[in-house]
């Protein structure tokens, strides 16, 4: 890293260096900051948070476990009926004005969860709802 005895010598008595003793120099100068830099990149450590988790019980038999892929809960709480017809069924929540939540039926695709009752396990998409109720 230090100049050559030489070249310090030089310098001192007034004598120009030859053009090999300053390749030189500058050879070693570049390697030593390439270093230098290189190894400071090399310390960058970064972290990620954990931003959320799912918990399965694996039962014995086939257990179906896949990566979650969709936004945040929008709603949860408690159906308060159940109508079924021909065309599917129609689930009513008095608890929450669905359009205030939700915005304008048809405007986007949700995802509904059923995770308790006689539904249990049931993922449907939703994509008509009124003010109380889901088509």
């Amino acid at each position: 890293m230090y100049p050559s005895k030489d070249v310090i010598t030089g310098f001192l008595a007034g004598k120009k260096p030859n053009n090999i003793q300053m390749m030189k120099n500058t050879t070693i100068t570049t390697i030593a900051a390439a270093l230098i830099g290189a190894s400071g990149a090399m310390a960058q450590t970064a972290f990620s948070p954990i931003v959320g988790y799912t918990t399965e019980t694996i039962n014995q038999g086939f257990n179906y476990i896949g990566l979650t892929l969709h936004e945040p809960v929008a709603i949860a709480g408690s159906i308060d009926a159940v109508a079924s017809s021909s065309g599917g069924s129609t689930l009513t929540e008095n608890d929450v004005d669905l359009i205030s939540v939700l915005g304008a039926s048809g405007s986007t695709t949700y995802i509904l969860e059923i995770t308790s009752g006689p539904l249990e396990g049931t993922v449907q998409e939703v994509t008509s709802w009124t003010a109380s109720t889901i088509e």
